[in-house]
């Protein structure tokens, strides 16, 4: 099998592949809870203390994260933004990437019957989708030094 046609049949699995996530966030959202304090999963209470804020008292850019995504998958976007916005970023980011995985993979698959323009728009929507991956990162780590100096100046100002 040739290196383009191995490349193909690789990227006929990217739609399917891509509910894989998904499925994972609708499995959390039936076994997790949340009262914004703690996380239970299947009933069950997790245990787990920051390192971050029992060594220096203050919290550490990911604490809440869990607590927050737990929150978004039960669509209580408000609370979950309080405790951290990046947790409504990751879930968010898991859901693009899907439905891009979703685009790439059946655009690619019909990329064989594509004429020579058809197929540069294609590719240029492949660039234009790696760009606003790019773009989505460097915003979700600015959401997350964001969100961490705004909790710090909350405890520092109290």
């Amino acid at each position: 099998m040739t290196n383009a046609l191995k490349n193909l049949a690789a990227r006929a699995w990217l739609p399917i592949i891509a509910f894989v996530p998904l499925l994972n966030l609708f499995i959390a959202r039936l076994l997790t809870a949340t009262d914004g304090q703690r996380v239970r999963v299947a009933g069950y209470e997790l245990h787990g203390a920051c390192w971050w804020q029992e060594r220096f008292g203050a919290p550490c850019p990911f604490c809440g994260i869990t607590r927050s995504i737990v929150l978004t998958v039960h669509g209580e976007l408000a609370r979950a933004v309080q405790l951290n916005p990046a947790g409504v970023m990751i879930i968010l980011g898991v859901v693009l990437v899907c439905a891009a995985c979703v685009f790439l993979g059946f655009s690619q698959n019909s990329g064989a019957h594509l004429d020579a323009g058809a197929r540069s728009a294609t590719n240029r929507m492949h660039n234009r989708i790696a760009l606003l991956v790019s773009l989505y990162t460097v915003l979700t780590v600015v959401v997350i030094v964001v969100g961490w100096a705004w909790r710090l100046r909350l405890i520092w100002n109290s």
